[in-house]
């Protein structure tokens, strides 16, 4: 008979299974949770408490927990809440920016690399009568998960720009165009000035991409075949 938590032997070691459906009902638990991370100097705990409960004026409960790498985590019971703590910042404590970024399942205490992001997204020029909720839930689908739809795009009483609230993986490459209907569509990110559209990562610009040099040799390998065929 096995032990509880011991029904596996993984590489000769005790391994603890876990059911998806048991995974997924641990991982709900922690959907409204952000992780907050200052830019600079730390800041200790009692002073950050103060600091959220002035700036961001939580409408529901929340709990606060420090973590081993100078970073906090804050969980809310309101999904407004959490909303406003990701996108209506940026946020400054003492002279400080502090970085806040949604929690998601990998995220990994002790890691610095900035893996995940809320940000607002805009689609300049989309004709207005694309300007509909179905349209933009499958925008954002392209481009990560929803978190909001700008009101003004809603009611249509703006019309250069849509502008949704996606959370990205910065982890994969952020995408300059989509194409709706067969057309070319330009996505614009708001508060991430860092991107890269050679490699479309975030985190550098074009000048400073390493991937520079290798696309621009593959681009020529293409022009030339293209050159030999014709």
């Amino acid at each position: 008979m096995g032990v509880p938590g011991r029904d596996k032997i993984v590489d000769w070691f005790p391994a603890l299974e876990i059911s998806d459906k048991k995974y997924e009902k641990l991982v709900k638990r922690w959907n409204k949770s952000v992780i907050v991370r200052m830019l600079g100097r730390p800041i200790s705990y009692r002073l950050l408490c103060d600091r959220i409960a002035y700036m961001w004026n939580p409408k529901g409960k929340y709990s606060i927990v420090d973590l081993d790498d100078d970073c906090f985590l804050v969980k809310f019971t309101e999904e407004g809440d959490y909303l406003r703590a990701l996108l209506d910042g940026p946020w400054v404590i003492q002279g400080s920016y502090s970085l806040v970024q949604p929690w998601t399942p990998n995220y990994l205490r002790g890691a610095n690399d900035l893996t995940a992001v809320a940000a607002w997204v805009r689609f300049p020029g989309m004709p207005l009568h694309l300007y509909h909720k179905s349209v933009l839930r499958r925008l954002a689908a392209l481009l990560g998960h929803l978190l909001k739809i700008d009101y003004n795009t809603c009611s249509k009483k703006r019309g250069k720009f849509a502008r949704i609230a996606v959370e990205l993986d910065l982890t994969k490459p952020l995408v300059p165009f989509v194409y709706v209907k067969g057309k070319r569509q330009k996505v614009e990110y708001e508060g991430l000035p860092r991107i890269c559209y050679v490699c479309g990562l975030y985190g550098h610009v074009q000048e400073e991409c390493l991937n520079k040099e290798n696309s621009r040799s593959h681009s020529m390998n293409e022009k030339e075949k293209g050159d030999e065929q014709h």
